[in-house]
């Protein structure tokens, strides 16, 4: 079982993911997170592709639902190396995470989805390339005129995330930007829930029989 701090309630309708309040004005679109990703797509993702043969009633899970699924699966087969570590977002981030948790847990039917597998997934999913980080952070600051101050808590990570994660700090501090882990990580955050947004709701595992 993950260890996890407790969860604010979420709210009953899903808020919206950093809308930016800039004023209108006649200038070229701004860049989105979306088309920073590592793995850009147009429009909706299509679910992953079944092998010949596999089983028809077998959940397909779109490419970033089979990654939070992936770091869910992790946590519960290897809850003993999964240890906490202090992660920093936007108090409007938390409220989306949480919100996206509550949703993936009635469409799954799995009520042991929790943050954790989400940050995780976030984490291990990040850029590992230095301009592409600072660019998030610009893209994230554009957004929202400035980010606001965090909400700082303890979230169990795998010792892939933790370890990718302290080499994103030491990264960013490099840059000289090394007070900015609470843009990246709600950067990352936002960018994984727009791409889960465009998948759809979480589908129910399947169960496999022993015998």
């Amino acid at each position: 079982m993950v260890e996890e701090s407790p969860e604010p309630a979420a709210a009953d309708e899903t808020p919206a993911l950093l809308v930016s309040t800039a004023p209108a004005v006649e200038t070229p679109a701004p860049l989105s997170l979306e088309s920073r990703s590592p793995r850009p797509s147009a429009g909706k993702q299509k679910p992953v592709r079944k092998e010949r043969g596999a089983d028809a009633d077998a959940p397909q899970y779109g490419e970033n639902q089979q990654k939070v699924w992936n770091s869910f699966k992790d946590s519960r087969v290897r809850s003993r190396l999964w240890k906490q570590h202090g992660v920093n977002l936007i108090p409007e981030a938390w409220e989306a995470l949480d919100a996206r948790v509550k949703a993936d847990r009635k469409s799954s039917g799995e009520t042991e989805l929790a943050r954790p597998a989400y940050i995780d997934a976030v984490i291990l999913d990040a850029p590992q390339d230095i301009d592409e980080l600072v660019e998030l952070v610009d893209l994230i600051n554009e957004e929202l005129l400035g980010v606001p101050a965090g909400d700082r808590t303890s979230v169990s990570m795998s010792p892939e995330a933790r370890k990718k994660f302290l080499g994103l700090l030491e990264a960013l501090g490099d840059a000289r930007m090394k007070r900015k882990g609470k843009d990246l990580m709600t950067a990352l955050t936002v960018r994984m829930l727009r791409k889960l947004e465009t998948e759809g709701s979480m589908p129910k595992p399947q169960r496999r029989r022993l015998l």
